[in-house]
Order: structure tokens, then sequence, then C-alpha cells
């Protein structure tokens, strides 16, 4: 058998491991053997080096390190571009594995960039509507944090829409449009969807608490900025009494921290 070969069959080997979702192995072996294999391969170019790159890729995933997931994916999908060798599904996980990197590297149009690939990609048509809002809601989020904020309220403003004719509640999104009204200067709207948003968690009693909490804090802090002290204690209070009646102490510790750093401004 020629090297070549052995190669594949090795290649072959690993992935059937790593892909099998039942199967444990050693991390840090497994990313020796891939190296090591890496290190055989007569074309540093070729799809073999592409398919033992976005394996790396996987792996390193797996072990929380950022920095090696894009060094590896990046240089398969340099390798991709040139020559094409992955299928649709096995790009869609690369490029959102990469978008998710980035994004946690504080890279936001970098991330969008492959984000966007992943939702041009086929295999996005064959998601369900939940699936695909998750990746359209993430979208939004980039454009936000790559300070796009029109863009993101325009994303979000329909994904609000989406949910509001399935008659469902989205507090993430809620809370995600008041940010981006917040941004564009936009502060009555900011604070009706932060309403909006609290009263729909109070709604849902202690499921709802942590989306509460912060709904009250954000607005004491509206309340504050525009100039009404008196409101932002009133619903910092109210903040302190929900989380005594919750019953942790951090965030009751939090809430009466808060309510000093009033008083101390005020």
């Amino acid at each position: 058998m020629s090297s070549q070969n052995s190669i594949a069959t090795e290649l072959q080997r690993l992935q059937d491991i790593i892909l099998d979702e039942e199967a444990s192995f050693s991390g840090s072996e497994m990313v020796s053997n891939l190296e090591a294999l890496l290190g055989q391969v007569d074309q540093p170019q070729g799809p073999i080096a592409g398919q033992i790159l976005n394996l790396l890729s996987l792996v390193q995933n797996k072990r929380g390190d950022t920095d090696e997931v894009l060094k590896h994916g990046e240089a398969c999908v340099t390798i991709d571009q040139r020559t094409p060798f992955l299928n649709d599904e096995s790009r869609f996980y690369l490029h959102y594995r990469l978008s998710c990197a980035l994004e946690a590297d504080d890279q936001p149009e970098r991330a969008m960039m492959y984000l966007n690939l992943v939702l041009q990609n086929p295999v996005a048509v064959t998601l369900d509507d939940d699936q695909h809002r998750t990746l359209v809601e993430s979208l939004a989020r980039l454009l936000h944090e790559a300070a796009h904020f029109e863009e993101a309220l325009a994303l979000n403003t329909n994904l609000l829409d989406q949910a509001e004719t399935a008659g469902e509640t989205n507090l993430r999104v809620l809370n995600n449009l008041a940010q981006n009204c917040y941004e564009l200067g936009r502060l009555e709207d900011a604070e009706n969807y932060l309403r909006q948003r609290l009263t729909a968690a109070q709604a849902a009693d202690e499921e709802g608490f942590e989306d509460a909490f912060d709904s009250l804090f954000q607005l004491g802090v509206l309340s504050f900025e525009s100039g009404n002290p008196e409101q932002a204690r009133q619903l910092f209070e109210q903040r302190l009494a929900l989380a005594r009646d919750h019953g942790d102490e951090f965030d009751v510790s939090d809430a009466e921290e808060t309510l000093a750093e009033l008083a101390e401004r005020s």
C-alpha cells in the first residue's frame, strides 16, 4: 500500500472516531495524530490536507481553543476556495464554526462574513424555522457588535414580527431591539421594548426572573440617563424586591449595590 493510501486509510479511521457522537477520545492525542498525519501529506495545499485541517478545527473547537480553530479552519477554507473538496454539509459547519470563533475573538465583521456564507449554503434551506431564526438572530447580534445598528434593527424588527405572527413573544429579540434603539439614540423606543420584555417576563413567573431582573436594571439606567433619578430609584427598588422574592443572595447584593451607587450619583 502506498504512503498516500495509508494516509487516506488513517484519515478515514480518525474521522470516523471524531464524528461518532458516542465515541470518546483524548482531544490532545487526537490533535497529535492529525498533526502527524498532516506532516506526511505530499500536497500541503491539496484536498487531503484540507480534510485534516477541517478535522483539526473541529477537534480544537470541542477543546475550546479558539485560536487553533481559526488557524486550521481558515487554512481549510483557503484550500477549499482554490480546489473545492468539502460537501455542502461540511462547509456549512466549518463556516459556522469559524463565525462563532471569530465572534468569540471579538471580530464581528469577519464573523458576519462566514455567517452569511452559512445562510447562503444549500443546507440552510433544510433547517426548521427555529434553527433559521436562531442564525438570523446571530447575524443581527453581529451587526450590532460591528456598530451596524440600523441593519441590526431591521433584522430584529422582522424577527419580532415573525414571532408575533406565530403568537409568540421573543424576549431575546425585544432586548436586542432595545439595545439597537439605545445605540441609535431612540431612547423612548428602547424603553418601550424593555417594558414589553418586562411585562412578558413577569407573566412567566420564575422562568422569566432573569429577563425581568435585567429589564428593570436597564430601565433604571435609561431613566437616570434621561434625567429622572427618582424614577430610576423606584425601578431599582422594584428590582431589589424582585431579587428578595427570588431568594438569591448574589442578586440581592447586586440590586443593593445598584441602589447605593444611584444614591451616590444623585
